[in-house]
């Protein structure tokens, strides 16, 4: 799947589609001053996850590894619904395991810009 920037993303590379298969992936910099460097990549994404994308994890997913830690309980899923972040470049696998879920995408943006201070 091309997103106009010359690069391609795979649905299950990010699990950032929503269960419609809507993207609801946004690309930010951990350090909001580099934005204005010609040079720089935004090297975060930030993206939503529906209690029914963990419901529809396969059991080689992050997902599936999120629900084992709440013991498939019958709230697990809800609970686990919302925005995550993950440091990723464009074009590239992810590094690292996602953050959160925060409630909004705005609070999950200010989570990771305010761990990545100096």
């Amino acid at each position: 799947m091309s997103h106009g920037r010359g690069y391609h993303i795979a649905r299950y590379d990010l699990g950032a589609y929503n269960a419609k298969g809507a993207k609801d992936m946004s690309q930010h910099y951990s350090k909001p001053e580099r934005a204005s460097d010609p040079h720089a990549l935004p090297d975060v994404e930030v993206f939503h996850v529906s209690a029914q994308d963990f419901a529809d994890a396969g059991p080689d997913t992050w997902h599936a590894e999120r629900l084992t830690t709440l013991e498939y309980r019958p709230t697990a899923c809800e609970e686990l619904a919302g925005w995550y972040w993950q440091a990723c470049f464009p074009g590239c696998l992810p590094d690292g395991e996602p953050q959160g879920p925060y409630a909004t995408e705005a609070e999950a943006i200010a989570a990771v810009q305010e761990g990545s201070e100096d």
